[in-house]
């Protein structure tokens, strides 16, 4: 018998409980031993020695202490996810902008993409520190500082990290109204 489905082991209840000063049968003793042999063999082992047989659903709780994904066919933590997929910052300031993600960031990463709305027009050259981690500039074709008006209030900006600052990709930025249009173009 084993499990019964819902995943609560059963004992095999025939000849139990055993007595005492009873003789127990070899039949009831060996339907036992298969039960708990069945239950052992059908458990999942911490050393990896088994593996799943069908999906396991998670009941709405979450895998943790989840290692990095090394291969095409690990699975991926958030953190991997953030640093290497865009994601949508909240960004406040001019020239100096802060930003948060959710989850919190816990690094800049080389290749980390990101998009936001630019709160206000900027005056001059930007910095942008996410999640409290560091300013660091937002520069445009590789090297060259943002010029005055070059982000514009209500408008949609991707940057990309390259191990030192961000680079804003594309020119000018794309409204609020237009979000749509802009992710179904760019793939994002």
């Amino acid at each position: 018998m084993s499990y019964n489905g819902s995943g609560t082991f059963v004992i095999n209840s025939t000849g139990q409980p055993v007595v005492t000063n009873t003789v127990i049968s070899s039949t009831a003793f060996n339907a036992l031993t298969a039960d708990l042999a069945t239950g052992l063999t059908t458990a999942l082992t911490k050393d990896g020695q088994t593996t799943p047989t069908a999906n396991i659903p998670m009941g709405t709780f979450k895998l943790t202490g989840l290692g990095v994904g090394s291969a095409a066919t690990d699975s991926a933590n958030i953190s991997q996810v953030q640093s290497s997929f865009g994601s949508f910052l909240t960004a406040a300031g001019t020239d100096t902008i802060t930003a948060s993600v959710s989850p919190s960031l816990t690094a800049y990463a080389v290749g980390q993409t990101f998009k936001f709305i630019a709160a206000a027009t900027n005056t001059g050259a930007v910095t942008i520190n996410i999640s409290s981690l560091g300013a660091k500039s937002i520069l445009k074709n590789g090297s060259t500082p943002l010029s005055a008006g070059e982000l514009v209030s209500g408008s949609m900006y991707q940057i990309v990290y390259d191990g030192t600052n961000f680079q804003l990709i594309g020119a000018g930025g794309v409204t609020a109204g237009k979000a749509i249009a802009f992710s179904i173009i760019f793939g994002l």
